[in-house]
């Protein structure tokens, strides 16, 4: 039995088909690794957009992707295809749910069904490396914390580019794999789809880092876009920043939340009096 690690990278947009928010996969990246934890192969395909077509500064930034790279990119249907050829009956890994999801976005947009049927086995890695370290779930281990928490080295790796975070996640398991543990984490693809979406009840991080970069206020009086005057700041579960008007020179904080609701990512704005103001 060998195993096959996904990694993928996507830029945040608003879709307007939709009229929601959407993950659009940018980057595939996969190693397989044999019984022995040896890597043997390895999967690395980027992706050109059509959603949102300019990548967010956001993303530019983790990921150091260009948006002249994904003009050369393949269309998505491709790059599953191609996935899928190389997946095979492997068992699947992730870190975390969130890639599923994503990738689960990504196909109803793209071909109208959420279904993963080519998926024959997979495992959460997250979730095994939580548990072998005796870590609850309320730690949401990231895969830079686990990494730095079992001593892996990850100078020599691009850090949010998907082959190498791969590489990382294969590092990690390396220094806590058992078999007999790991198969006690190994669901079938149906269970996988039984499953789907029960329990994912927030939005990650990573998701609202990738999107804040395309928020923006309007002036409360004259309706103009505004001009946002600082960088965004992380304060008790909201994003905070200074914004002003060019015409009204009227200056004013704007807050950021972000809440899950049937899988689609709601975005609250709100027009504060300070940074703090609840």
């Amino acid at each position: 039995m060998d195993y096959v690690i996904l990694d993928l990278e996507w830029n945040s947009g608003f879709c307007k088909k939709k009229q929601k928010y959407i993950n659009e996969i940018i980057e595939f990246g996969a190693v397989r690794l044999d019984e022995n934890m040896n890597e043997t192969e390895e999967f690395s395909m980027l992706v050109r957009p059509v959603v949102t077509k300019r990548l967010n500064s956001t993303v530019k930034r983790l990921t150091a992707i260009k948006d002249s790279e994904l003009k050369n990119g393949v269309n998505f249907n491709y790059a599953l295809s191609k996935f899928r050829r190389f997946l095979g009956n492997s068992v699947l890994m992730s870190w975390s749910s969130s890639d599923i999801s994503t990738l689960e976005t990504n196909c109803e947009y793209f071909l109208g069904s959420s279904k993963l049927d080519f998926i024959d086995k997979y495992a959460d890695l997250q979730a095994y490396c939580q548990d072998m370290l005796g870590l609850t779930e309320e730690n949401s281990l990231s895969l830079m914390t686990a990494a730095q928490q079992m001593s892996v080295d990850t100078d020599t790796y691009k850090h949010h580019r998907a082959v190498d975070d791969c590489r990382i996640a294969a590092e990690c398991l390396r220094k806590i794999y058992l078999r007999q543990a790991m198969m006690c984490y190994i669901r079938s693809g149906s269970e996988l789809s039984a499953e789907k979406n029960s329990t994912r009840s927030y939005v990650s991080t990573d998701e609202m880092f990738a999107d804040i970069g395309n928020v923006h206020f309007n002036c409360r009086y004259c309706g103009r876009r505004c001009r946002r005057r600082r960088k965004w700041e992380w304060k008790n579960r909201y994003f905070v920043s200074e914004f002003e008007c060019s015409v009204c020179e009227n200056k004013f904080f704007g807050r950021v939340s972000y809440k899950l609701k049937d899988d689609n990512i709601i975005v609250n704005k709100r027009i504060c009096s300070d940074d703090t103001n609840n």
